[in-house]
Order: structure tokens, then sequence, then C-alpha cells
């Protein structure tokens, strides 16, 4: 994508506003569901909420009653990134 170079070792990313948070926003969450649901059958987890937020310094984090919240910015890592993401915190 034009929004991120990677370098086969780093993701940059080039500033983002509220329009493009908007703007991948769903296809994000559709993205991540997908991902999420693949992996809690796999490993036999289970997963309540999914959010999608804009946020500035977190890839991916669990609340207490089992709720995933994600940065919409994971669509532009590399699948396997990704994926380490979303397993992480469905382990939580």
């Amino acid at each position: 994508m034009k929004d991120a170079t990677y370098d086969g070792h780093v993701v940059i990313f080039m500033r983002k506003g509220l329009a493009d948070y908007k703007r991948y926003k769903e296809p994000a969450r559709t993205a991540i569901k997908s991902r999420v649901e693949f992996f809690t059958k796999l490993y036999g987890f289970t997963a309540k909420r999914i959010f999608v937020r804009n946020q500035r310094t977190r890839w991916g984090s669990c609340s207490r009653k089992g709720n995933l919240n994600f940065n919409f910015r994971i669509v532009y890592l590399p699948r396997e990134i990704a994926d380490y993401i979303v397993v992480h915190e469905i382990c939580h």
C-alpha cells in the first residue's frame, strides 16, 4: 500500500488522519474478525466483542471482560505479523 513500506524488518507508517480511520475501519473489522474467528476455533479460545480503534501506541489489547481491541492499521502489516497480534490478544 502507498501508506506503508515494508523492508523485510520494519513497517513504516505515514501519519494517518481521522478520514483514513473512517475509511479503513470497516474493512479492518472484517479482516480482523475473520482472523479472530479462525484462531479462536483453532486454539479453543473464546472472544467476546471486537473493537477497531484509531490507537496511537498499541496494536491491540484485551479487556478483563474478554473484549478485543485492535488498531485499524493492523491491515497494513504483513499477514504473519497481524496474525501474531491477533493470537497474542486472544491468548490473554
